[in-house]
C-alpha cells in the first residue's frame, strides 16, 4: 500500500540537513541579502537552555509528523527583521517576532515541500514564537532533533528539525483502505 510505503520511508538525516540549509541558503541570499554559511551539523536529544532567546516553533504534520525550529539571540532576530522589512530594530518587538515567525515559516515551509515527493502530503502549522530569559523548550518522548547551525558573520542561529512516522495516521490510513 501507499501509505505503508511513506510511513515506512526512512528520512536519510543528511538529506533533511541538506534540504534545511538549501532553504536557509534561498532565505539569507533572497530575501535577507545577508552572508551566511553553514556552521555545525548534529544530533541532540536535549534542548539546552540560553538566555536572551527567541525560539520559533512550527508542526509539521501528514503521514510524518514533527517540528521545526528557529532559535537564535535577540540581537541577531533585530537583525534578521532589520534587513527583511528594510527598517532597523534595536529591540524585540511585535514587528521583530513577527519577522522571526515568517524565516520559520518560509525554510521550514521549503523542506517541507521538498520532503512531499518522498513522504506524502506535509501541512505546516501557524508558528509559535517564544521570546525571553530562563525558559527551555521540550519535546514530549524520546525526540531526536537534526541541528543545523547557521552562521552570518560573528552572529549565529539554530534550525532544529524532528520528524517521526505518523503511527495514528498511518493506522488510521490502512483501516480505511480495508473498509
Amino acid at each position: 500500500m501507499v501509505t505503508d510505503i511513506l510511513v515506512n520511508t526512512p528520512v536519510d538525516q543528511e538529506h533533511l540537513v541538506t534540504l534545511t540549509v538549501s532553504a536557509a541558503s534561498d532565505l539569507f541570499q533572497m530575501m535577507l541579502g545577508l552572508p551566511m554559511s553553514r556552521g555545525k551539523t548534529y544530533t541532540e536529544q536535549s534542548i539546552p537552555p540560553k538566555d536572551n532567546l527567541i525560539v520559533c516553533l512550527i508542526g509539521i504534520a501528514g503521514p510524518w509528523i514533527g517540528t521545526g525550529m528557529v532559535r537564535c539571540d535577540s540581537e541577531f532576530a533585530c537583525k534578521i527583521a532589520s534587513a527583511m522589512l528594510m527598517t532597523e530594530y534595536h529591540e524585540v518587538n511585535e514587528d521583530v517576532l513577527d519577522a522571526m515567525a515568517e524565516v520559520a515559516n518560509m525554510v521550514f515551509g521549503n523542506v517541507k515541500t521538498n520532503l512531499e515527493e518522498k513522504l506524502g502530503n506535509l501541512g505546516l502549522s501557524m508558528p509559535t514564537v517564544v521570546f525571553g530569559s530562563n525558559f527551555a523548550t521540550r519535546g514530549v518522548g524520546n525526540q531526536t532533533w537534526n541541528v543545523v547551525e547557521i552562521r552570518s558573520g560573528e552572529d549565529s542561529l539554530e534550525l532544529r528539525i524532528f520528524l517521526s512516522p505518523n503511527g495514528s495516521a498511518s493506522h488510521a490510513r490502512r483501516a480505511r483502505l480495508h473498509l
